[in-house]
């Protein structure tokens, strides 16, 4: 959606250069009869038809506003709410545990003591470690994609991924 606020001009509406290389300058000019006018927003809608005027304009922004503030309000109690969520991944049967939060930051990290004497290298256990941080994140993402796209549909905003 392009718009443009404010659209001042002469006769034709657009703004011109002066003659004597100010642009604009309507104070010291007596004989420039070329004041703005006028005050108009000029809304491209999706099917890029041009729509203009003042009260219906205004109107669907105020109501573009409400939502965007809306879905600010609620996008961070839902980033709050995720914060406090506790993700696990894991790795090796189960014996390496990894712990993230819903926004994907580390909490922490549980190795089965029997999985730490039976490891036969350093090697298996960062592999085992870097497997379960993974799964911990893949699992917290897609927990954050799904309630983003839950609070979405919530709020009539399509999810669709149209190019």
């Amino acid at each position: 959606t392009r718009r443009s606020l404010f659209g001042f001009g002469g006769k034709d509406g657009n703004d011109k250069k002066k003659n004597d290389g100010d642009y604009g300058n309507h104070r010291h000019s007596n004989n420039n009869k070329e004041f703005p006018t006028a005050a108009s927003t000029t809304i491209m809608d999706d099917s890029n038809n041009m729509q203009s005027g003042s009260m219906g304009g205004t109107a669907s922004m105020m109501e573009y506003f409400k939502q965007s503030q809306d879905l600010g309000k609620r996008t961070s109690a839902l980033v709050q709410d995720l914060s406090n969520l506790s993700i696990e991944g894991s790795a090796a049967d189960g014996k390496v545990r990894v712990f993230v939060d819903g926004q994907q930051r580390p909490m922490g990290v549980d190795i089965d003591p029997t999985y730490i004497s039976n490891i036969p290298s350093i090697e298996h256990l960062n592999e085992a470690i870097t497997l379960a941080m993974q799964d911990a994140n893949s699992k917290s993402m897609q927990l954050m994609q799904d309630k983003m796209s839950a609070l979405y549909t919530d709020l009539g905003i399509s999810t669709s991924k149209s190019v």
